[in-house]
């Protein structure tokens, strides 16, 4: 593609979205050709590696593979002993897995801890989850239920 044609097609890009838009395909467009130029003359474009940012880990991931629920609990009855401790708490999956039996699955749980005194539980929409705050005897009706396959401190996570 020749610098008219760049140019043109520039000037098109420019009135459609905006000199902005225009000025950097024609910036962008002049890099890659100049690269493309030099090395057809025998010269070599340094090559950049292409960087893949590492998978962000799941909750089952950053979980110790080796604590178990009840080890999970008690570390966070720890932490409860100055107060209440906002956690993260994952579901047995039902059988069907379809979103009506997770739905039912939530509500049953849902009710357990709020007669066990929980007043803030928030739902996870479409995951088999829920946020919940709760102290040391709440922990104990949470594990006690049955309907829980793991727990975690909900803390923030550094992004990638």
């Amino acid at each position: 593609m020749g610098i008219n044609s760049l140019r043109a097609a520039s000037s098109r890009l420019g009135r459609f979205c905006g000199w902005t838009a225009g000025a950097l395909f024609l910036s962008a467009s002049l890099v890659a050709g100049c690269s493309a130029q030099g090395s057809s003359q025998g010269q070599q474009a340094p090559q950049e590696e292409a960087v893949q940012p590492e998978p962000r880990p799941t909750l089952e991931q950053r979980a110790s593979p080796e604590m178990s629920l009840t080890d999970s609990i008690s570390q966070l009855k720890e932490k409860a002993a100055d107060g209440p401790v906002r956690v993260v708490v994952e579901l047995e999956e039902p059988a069907s897995r379809d979103a009506a039996a997770m739905q039912a699955a939530k509500a049953q749980l849902e009710s357990v801890m709020q007669a066990a005194g929980v007043s803030q539980i928030d739902p996870i929409a479409g995951l088999p989850m829920m946020v919940m705050e709760v102290n040391a005897e709440q922990l104990d009706e949470l594990e006690a239920s049955g309907l829980v396959r793991s727990v975690q401190e909900d803390r923030p996570v550094g992004l990638y």
